[in-house]
């Protein structure tokens, strides 16, 4: 997963920051693209010949919201108005949320410990960009004064 999202984080970058792709950019794209289209065509071969889907290649494309949600928080968490307490219980109630979901699918007869708070659930989404909220944003009196810091 991680290396694919690093194949792609060049175009992702240019999206982000307005530029145009170039014809030589278009030419990689579908190259890569090409090579993805090949990967599927083989999983669906060893499925259907040995009984053994490969489907490793098929999970990034849901972490690209990751990247650019991260991006836009970056450059917009000040226009952003949750205090740092409200953003930790946020995070507390989607948590206690996610595990009573959890709880109840379980007594369904669910019994998979990703089925609600998964890497690409909704409230795993949601937690991850509270955190980086509560990180980015300024605690305190300490963080908005400049230090003094004397390299003598």
């Amino acid at each position: 997963m991680f290396a694919c999202l690093m194949i792609f984080t060049p175009f992702i970058n240019k999206f982000l920051i307005g530029e145009k792709p170039t014809p030589a950019d278009m030419l990689i794209l579908l190259g890569i693209m090409f090579g993805f289209f090949m990967l599927n065509q083989i999983s669906t071969l060893t499925h259907l010949a040995f009984g053994k889907p490969i489907h490793w290649f098929t999970i990034f494309p849901w972490y690209f919201a990751y990247f650019i949600g991260g991006h836009y928080l970056d450059k917009h968490s000040d226009k952003i108005r949750l205090s740092n307490t409200a953003i930790i219980l946020l995070i507390i109630m989607l948590i206690l949320l996610g595990a009573v979901l959890n709880y109840y699918a379980a007594l369904a007869g669910i019994v998979k410990d990703y089925f609600i708070l998964d890497n690409t659930a909704p409230l795993v989404f949601l937690i991850t960009f509270l955190i980086f909220l509560f990180v980015k944003k300024p605690r305190g009196d300490s963080a908005r004064k400049p230090h003094n810091i004397s390299y003598v």
